[in-house]
C-alpha cells in the first residue's frame, strides 16, 4: 500500500502569508500525496510551505507527517496553493537552531542548474526540507522515499549523510537571509535526486 503525505507547518501568531485559513496548524493543499510523487524542492508545494516559513518572521515547527505516522494526527484543514502564483525561493537559508544546521537555497539552484534539468520527471531534486523533517527513515509503503535506494533510482549529489533524514522533525525552523556563521551548512549532505 502507498504512504501518503502531507505539509504541518505551525506558528505562534495567527497571521498566516497563505490566505483563508488561521488555524494554529497549516497544511498545504493538496495533500494525500505520495513523498516521491510530490515532495520535491522545486515543486510549488514546498515552495509554498518555504514562502510560509521566511513569511512568518517567527521560527515555524515543520512536518512532513505521513497518513501511517501513529504519533502524529493527519489533518484535514489545508491551504490551497495555486501552482502558477507561487514564485520559486532562489536563495536565503532554512536553519535549524535545535541542531544548529542550515541549508542554502541558492546552492539547491546551482544542483538543479548541475543536473540539467528542469524538473519535467527526468531529474527531480527531493526537497532537504521534507527530508529533515519527516518522522521515519524508513520507507512506509509504496512510492515512499527509501534509504536503501539511494544506490538505485535515488542518487545524490555529494555524500549524503542518513543522519540528517529526520533529524528535523518537529523541531522549529526558520528562514535567515545569511548563513548562521556558527552552524554547519548541510546542504551537500542533504542533497539527491530521484532518477527517472
Amino acid at each position: 500500500m502507498g504512504a501518503y503525505y502531507q505539509w504541518q507547518l505551525q506558528k505562534s501568531d495567527k497571521n498566516q502569508w497563505l490566505p483563508q485559513k488561521n488555524e494554529k496548524i497549516e497544511v498545504i493543499e493538496p495533500d494525500l500525496l505520495k513523498f516521491l510523487e510530490s515532495f520535491y524542492h522545486f515543486n510549488p508545494y514546498t515552495q509554498a510551505a518555504m514562502h510560509f516559513i521566511k513569511e512568518a518572521g517567527t521560527p515555524v515547527i515543520v512536518n512532513t507527517v505521513c497518513d501511517y505516522d501513529n504519533h502524529r494526527k493527519w489533518l484535514n484543514k489545508t491551504i490551497s496553493v495555486v501552482e502558477d502564483q507561487v514564485e520559486l525561493l532562489t536563495s536565503g537559508y532554512l536553519v535549524n537552531d535545535k541542531t544548529k544546521t542550515y541549508f542554502s537555497l541558492a546552492k539547491f539552484l546551482e544542483f538543479r542548474k548541475q543536473l540539467n534539468t528542469d524538473d519535467s520527471y527526468n531529474k527531480l531534486l527531493i526537497s532537504p526540507l521534507a527530508l529533515l523533517t519527516r518522522s521515519d527513515i524508513h520507507a512506509q509503503g509504496g512510492g515512499d522515499f527509501d534509504i536503501d535506494c539511494l544506490k538505485g533510482e535515488i542518487k545524490t549529489v555529494a555524500t549524503f549523510n542518513v543522519d540528517l533524514v529526520c533529524s528535523w522533525a518537529n523541531s522549529e525552523v526558520r528562514y535567515a537571509d545569511e548563513p548562521v556563521s556558527e552552524y554547519k551548512d548541510i546542504t551537500a549532505e542533504i542533497a539527491c535526486y530521484e532518477q527517472f
